[in-house]
C-alpha cells in the first residue's frame, strides 16, 4: 500500500490528469486527451482511489461515445459503475448517474433490453433512497418506453404516468 504522502500525491497528479484531460478534449485534441486518460489509468491502477479511477473510466465513456465506438463506451461505464460503487458506495448520486448512463448504453447500444431494464431499475432504486423525484421520474419514463416498445402498453402507461404526475 501507498504511504500517506504517495497516496496525495498520486491524488494530486490524477486530478491534474483530469484538469489537462478537460483542457485538451475541450480544444478538439482528442487524441492527445486520450493519452492523458491512459497515463491516469496506469497511475492509479494499483491503488485504492476508486472514485478517482471511476472518473477516468467515465471520461473513457464519454470519450468512445464521442468516437462512435459505443461498445467500448459501454465497457467504460460498466467500469464506472464497478469503481463508483466502491468508491462512492451503490446508493450514492454519482453511482445513480454511473448506472442510468449503463442502460442507456445498453439500450441505445446493444439492444439488450434485459439489461438496460435491469440497470434503470438500479438506478430507479438508488434515486429512490436519495429520495430525489426528478431522477425517480426520469427512471419510471425510461422504463415505461421499454414497456411500450416491447408492446406492454399497460405497464408503460403505469411508468409514464409516474413520470408525468412528477413533471407536474
Amino acid at each position: 500500500p501507498l504511504s500517506f504522502t504517495q497516496s496525495t500525491n498520486v491524488v494530486a497528479e490524477g486530478d491534474a490528469l483530469l484538469k489537462k484531460y478537460e483542457t485538451l478534449f475541450n480544444k478538439g485534441r482528442l487524441q492527445e486527451a486520450r493519452v492523458l486518460l491512459d497515463r491516469g489509468i496506469n497511475l492509479l491502477q494499483d491503488t485504492n482511489q476508486d472514485t478517482l479511477i471511476g472518473k477516468f473510466y467515465n471520461l473513457y465513456t464519454y470519450w468512445y461515445y464521442q468516437q462512435g465506438k459505443l461498445d467500448s463506451a459501454l465497457q467504460a461505464q460498466l467500469r464506472t459503475v464497478e469503481y463508483f460503487e466502491r468508491g462512492f458506495g451503490p446508493l450514492e448520486e454519482p453511482t445513480g448517474f454511473a448506472v442510468h448512463n449503463a442502460a442507456f448504453l445498453f439500450q441505445k447500444v446493444t439492444g439488450q433490453i434485459d439489461s438496460a431494464m435491469h440497470y434503470y431499475q438500479r438506478g430507479l432504486r438508488i434515486y429512490q433512497a436519495l429520495e430525489r423525484p426528478l431522477d425517480i421520474a426520469d427512471e419510471h419514463r425510461n422504463i415505461g418506453l421499454i414497456h411500450y416498445r416491447q408492446n406492454d402498453y399497460g405497464a408503460a402507461q403505469g411508468m409514464i404516468g409516474v413520470w408525468d404526475a412528477a413533471r407536474e
